[in-house]
């Protein structure tokens, strides 16, 4: 696959299913974190299970443009590292990790009026999207090659 198909290709199915890997990592931290501060579970879950809908459909939003970064990045690897599934898998968790961190960082600075290094070492909003996209990151670098179209070579 040409590299040009293959940022393309990674850049469409990174959007597409990177941020519902998020989901699932944000939707469990939201709960853990969650059921520390509320007296009934049972209420609590009642009412996440009300909203979920529009729950994963802000999430997705929010999570698609640093996942469709980290698949334009992760096709524009080297072809040695985008070879080997290995360093493949921890490049892309690595670039899921990053960007996702990078993105918050800077709507934080940008946005807010918030100490930086506080809300990096004590909010647990940010620890939730390093930990969706590091997890994204390494699930799609894992899965995304194999997924069509791939590349076929034809005789000639």
């Amino acid at each position: 696959m040409t590299t040009p198909r293959r940022v393309i290709h990674h850049a469409c199915w990174y959007a597409l299913l990177g941020p519902c890997v998020g989901i699932v990592v944000a939707i469990m931290s939201i709960v853990a974190i969650a059921l520390q501060y509320h007296e009934s579970p049972d209420g609590f879950l009642a009412h996440l299970a009300a909203i979920l809908p529009i729950l994963l459909l802000v999430t997705w939003l929010i999570g698609a443009i640093p996942a469709l970064l980290t698949g334009i990045a992760v096709a524009s690897l080297p072809t040695g590292i985008y070879t080997s599934r290995y360093w493949r898998t921890l490049a892309s968790a690595a670039i899921g990790l990053i960007i996702s961190v990078a993105i918050v960082i800077v709507n934080v600075v940008i946005f807010t009026d918030r100490n930086l290094m506080y809300f990096i070492l004590r909010e647990e909003i940010f620890r939730v999207v390093a930990g969706a996209g590091l997890l994204a990151g390494l699930l799609m670098g894992l899965i995304i090659p194999r997924l069509l179209p791939r590349a076929v070579s034809h005789p000639q």
